[in-house]
């Protein structure tokens, strides 16, 4: 239960990284009940992590210090949210992280993900030539997925990177930390 307020409350302070977002919005960006929101929202505002008025819900300084904890906490150098970017055809919301550390079994690890609510997780490392799939020789992520790209562009250099898709931030956000729970990075 624990792990899962948590998870809860990093996919929302992750939603309002980008600025101020109003009830409905981050209930149908994250997937979670306008009741539940109104829980995350009173739960973060009493610990100063966010700010609640007419114009929505922000993030403050120390929200964004506590965002900062739990991603270090999970191993996660830093994260980016994914709103709207099409990959493979599809249009998608997701979450895109640099891991510190590397992914052992990739397979086991993307299929965590998969089984937690996501639609599709890769696993991305980058060399000199570029972000590859280290399980798909020769794909130009750049010129296939270009939106994914220049998401992998913001993030710190890192061993490894993890992009996680679906319908919903939430299921992401919880996908992605059970790949990286279950890869022992």
């Amino acid at each position: 239960m624990r792990e899962e307020r948590e998870t809860r409350i990093l996919a929302f302070l992750l939603a309002l990284r980008s600025g101020a977002k109003g009830r409905y919005t981050l209930s149908r960006e994250l997937g979670l009940g306008e009741g539940v929101l109104r829980g995350l929202a009173a739960e973060a505002a009493k610990r100063g992590y966010v700010r609640v008025g007419r114009g929505g819900t922000w993030l403050t300084r120390e929200g964004l210090e506590e965002l900062r904890r739990l991603l270090n906490k999970w191993r996660l150098m830093d994260a980016v949210l994914l709103e709207d970017v099409e990959a493979w055809g599809r249009r998608f919301r997701g979450v895109a992280a640099a891991l510190d550390g590397r992914v052992g079994n990739i397979v086991e690890a993307r299929d965590e993900a998969v089984r937690a609510g996501a639609y599709m997780a890769l696993i991305i490392e980058r060399s000199e030539k570029g972000f590859s799939l280290p399980l798909v020789e020769g794909y130009d992520l750049k010129s296939n997925a270009p939106q994914l790209h220049d998401a992998l562009v913001q993030l710190p250099l890192a061993p490894t990177y993890v992009v996680v898709l679906g319908e919903h931030i939430y299921p992401c956000v919880k996908g992605l930390l059970k790949l990286v729970s279950s890869a022992k990075v």
